[in-house]
């Protein structure tokens, strides 16, 4: 229901008075499409923090009988590139929409967005227009395109360029195996527009802003991409009729780029060859989840995993892995084992290394908490012999080297065994390849200090704050 066109006009005019026509260029963002954030609301209107504050205040104070014209989410939403802390978001409500169609924004809308994957895509919708609009263009989003009197495309995006043609431009976000299907349902509708006379006055090059970081999941997103429209090229049996083009949203964003003609910084993803690397590929190691359909949709997807991993600069292992957290325990070990076997300090308790040691779980709480509770996670209910504390010790060692990206093997290999005719019936041995270590003395001294620092994990777990184990 509409608010009531008094009302409506009695709220218009008591925000004229308080603020003059500020209160409008705040509200303008969310008549793109019902929501925007406090950072986008005081970009586009120019109006500093304070005075978007006050102004924002005056919109729950103001109502004459009607609801608010916004509404606060009750939490934030975050978006590529967004630093430090996340702006409000806020909501279009019928009363807004309403005191904005009198404003003259016959398009605004209340916004009836329920989840965050659809609000953030919007949000980032609302970026790439008010974008477009700062530099003058004439832009629609959000709007529908009928041709073949039965078909409809209705891009994110239209622009008139500067040569006359309009130019669609798609916002997406990651690409994962579950929305395959739509990418191709998309894919093919933009080829049948293409293919009709009303698309004459477009130009036949669709952009795409991916609100994914610029690294892995930007490449993998791409492949996806890529692989579907592969896929329709061989259905359709001939060239497609336009080109697809891709950026990080971080990346257009910062450098926007509205020209008739595309620079090198855009990925064509309709070329068969591909000549385009991302030389910083940073390190995302969860794939998000999905479900494909049928063998036919794994394969679109695999081929494309496959392309993201031949992208990598380097290794993935080499990028998941501390292969330098050795040097860490050296250091600790070092601070009561000095390489100078004359020193009294070898033969004197561990001290010094028992206080760096603890010192160094304060700078890493999550690394205690995982121990304390891989430590003693139900030990209530075990009964404990020689195998299940040895069990036990070995779950415990290997959350210590997971925390590293590392697991047992032969080139680290580090094993709760049983100490025939020690003090302690229990200890830890590590072994290892030397020369993946450095040389051998460097190698030894490395595997001593681990040995070392997995042992205290037991021999000293009161006073490191794990909690003394059952069974030692």
């Amino acid at each position: 229901m509409r608010a009531n066109e008094n009302a409506i006009q009695e709220l218009r005019e008591a925000f004229d008075q308080a603020s003059g026509e500020d209160w409008l260029l705040l509200l303008k963002p969310l008549a793109v499409g019902g929501i925007a954030d406090s950072v986008q609301m005081r970009t586009a209107s120019g109006i500093e923090r304070t005075r978007q504050h006050r102004i924002v205040d005056k919109f729950t104070q103001f109502n004459a009988g009607l609801p608010p014209v916004l509404h606060l989410l009750d939490h934030t939403i975050s978006r590529t590139g967004q630093r430090g802390r996340l702006p409000n978001i806020y909501l279009l409500t019928e009363s807004g929409a309403a005191l904005l169609r009198a404003a003259g924004l016959p398009d605004a809308h209340a916004c009836d967005l329920q989840d965050d994957h659809a609000m953030a895509h919007k949000l980032c919708m609302v970026d790439v227009h008010l974008s477009a609009a700062k530099q003058s263009l004439e832009v629609l989003t959000d709007r529908v395109v009928p041709f073949r009197d039965t078909e409809t495309l209705r891009p994110d995006h239209q622009v008139q360029l500067s040569d006359g043609t309009i130019g669609i431009l798609e916002v997406e976000q990651i690409a994962t195996q579950a929305i395959v299907p739509r990418i191709a349902n998309s894919l093919n509708q933009k080829y049948k527009f293409y293919s009709a006379p009303e698309s004459a006055g477009y130009r036949k090059e669709i952009r795409m802003v991916l609100n994914v970081p610029p690294g892995h999941k930007f490449i993998k997103t791409c492949n996806v991409w890529r692989s579907v429209l592969e896929n329709l090229r061989e259905e359709l049996g001939e060239p497609l009729n336009f080109t697809l083009k891709a950026i990080p949203l971080v990346d257009f964003l910062l450098e926007p780029e509205w020209e008739v003609e595309t620079s090198a910084r855009w990925w064509d993803l309709t070329k068969v060859t591909r000549e385009q690397r991302e030389p910083d590929a940073a390190h995302e190691p969860d794939r998000e989840s999905g479900i494909t359909r049928n063998s036919k949709e794994d394969l679109v997807l695999l081929t494309a995993l496959h392309l993201a991993l031949k992208e990598e600069q380097e290794p993935r292992w080499a990028k998941t892995i501390d292969l330098d957290f050795l040097d860490v325990m050296v250091k600790i070990y070092e601070a009561s084992h000095p390489e100078d076997t004359q020193s009294p300090w070898r033969w004197m308790p561990p001290h010094g290394s028992l206080s760096l040691l603890k010192d160094y779980f304060d700078l890493h709480p999550t690394l205690r908490r995982r121990l304390h509770a891989s430590l003693h996670h139900n030990t209530s209910k075990w009964s404990w012999n020689s195998r299940t504390i040895l069990h036990r010790m070995q779950r415990v060692i290997d959350t210590f080297l997971a925390y590293y990206g590392w697991k047992s093997n032969v080139y680290l290999s580090a094993k709760a065994v049983l100490a025939e005719g020690a003090a302690e019936p229990f200890k830890v041995s590590v072994t290892t390849l030397g020369f993946f270590w450095g040389k051998p003395d460097e190698s030894s001294r490395k595997t001593d200090a681990l040995e070392w620092v997995l042992t205290a994990l037991f021999r000293y777990a009161e006073d490191l704050g794990l909690g003394r184990p059952r069974f030692w």
